[in-house]
C-alpha cells in the first residue's frame, strides 16, 4: 500500500522498497548527495543534502490502478527544506523517467505548489515543510498540500496520462534546469489518493519522518492488517472504504459480494 525512504545515511528503501538511484540533469554534470544531521521540530534527524541538478529515481512497486496500465491514483509525501535564497521554478516530481519533457509538480519562484501556471501556498526557504501531491487521474485531480493544508487544485487527468506513474519516476528532475539544491528527510508514496482529512492528520515535517499509513487510526499500520482485511486486494483496508460502498450495511464491501 506504500513505500518509503528515510535517508538515515543512505538512499536505501524501507520495508522492501528499492533503493533510490541518484542521477544528474543540467546544470549538473554528476549527481551530488551527502548525508547530514539537521534539526526538525526541535529533534535531530539524519537527512540527505542534494546539489542543484541532482535527482532521485524511485521504483514504487505499487502496480497499476484505476483500470489503467499505470499508477493513476497515488499520494506523494515529502519532508523537504530548500535554501533561503532559492529562486525560480523547482521541480519536485518528473513522471517521465527519461526526463525529456517538463516536470509534473513544481515550486514556483514565490514558493507556491502546483503546475501549469496554477500555484498556491508559500513554502518558506530555509524552513522544513511537509508537502504532498495527491493525484487521481480518474477524477481529473492533481492536488497540492503544504503542512497538512490543501493549497492548490489542478486538473490531473486522463487515466494513463501525463500525471500517472510508470514503474519508475524521478524526484527533483526537470529537462531544462528548473531545479534547486535542497535537503530531504523522508519520502513516502501511497498507492491511493489520500483525503484532505488524512493529509491534515499528517501535519508538518518531523524528525521521525512520515508515519506509515493507518487509515482506520487504530494504531496498527495498514500493512499489518491487509492480509485479513483487503477483500478486493486494492491495497486499502476494507474498513476504510465502507462509506458509500456497503449498500446493505453488513460491513462487507459491495465489490466483494
Amino acid at each position: 500500500v506504500s513505500v518509503s525512504w528515510q535517508f538515515d545515511g543512505s538512499l536505501a528503501g524501507s520495508d522492501g522498497a528499492a533503493d533510490l538511484v541518484p542521477g544528474a540533469a543540467a546544470p549538473a554534470a554528476a549527481p551530488g548527495v551527502t548525508f547530514e544531521t539537521a534539526t526538525i521540530g526541535g529533534a535531530s534527524a539524519q537527512v540527505a543534502h542534494f546539489t542543484r541538478g541532482t535527482y532521485l529515481a524511485f521504483a514504487h512497486g505499487l502496480g497499476a490502478n484505476a483500470g489503467g496500465a499505470y499508477l493513476n491514483q497515488y499520494t506523494l509525501i515529502m519532508d523537504v527544506r530548500f535554501l533561503a535564497d532559492r529562486s525560480g521554478y523547482t521541480a519536485l516530481l518528473q513522471t517521465t523517467i527519461a526526463n525529456d519533457n517538463d516536470g509534473d509538480w513544481f515550486l514556483n519562484g514565490d514558493g507556491g505548489l502546483g503546475i501549469s501556471g496554477n500555484y498556491g501556498g508559500v513554502l518558506t526557504g530555509g524552513v522544513w515543510h511537509r508537502i504532498a501531491l495527491v493525484v487521481d487521474t480518474a477524477l481529473n485531480a492533481h492536488v497540492s498540500y503544504l503542512d497538512g493544508a490543501r493549497v492548490m487544485t489542478n486538473a490531473g487527468g486522463p487515466i494513463d496520462g501525463r500525471f500517472s506513474l510508470d514503474v519508475q519516476a524521478l524526484l527533483f528532475a526537470d529537462e531544462d534546469s528548473e531545479n534547486s539544491e535542497g535537503f530531504i528527510n523522508s519520502v513516502q508514496v501511497r498507492g491511493y489518493a489520500m483525503s484532505d482529512a488524512e493529509i491534515a492528520a499528517l501535519g508538518t515535517a518531523t524528525a521521525a519522518g512520515i508515519p506509515d499509513p493507518d487509515c482506520n487510526q487504530n494504531g496498527i499500520p495498514d500493512a499489518c492488517e491487509l492480509a485479513a482485511g483487503d477483500c478486493n486486494q486494492n491495497g486499502v483496508l476494507d474498513a476504510c472504504e465502507l462509506a458509500g460502498n456497503d449498500c446493505n450495511q453488513n460491513g462487507v464491501l459491495d465489490a466483494c459480494e
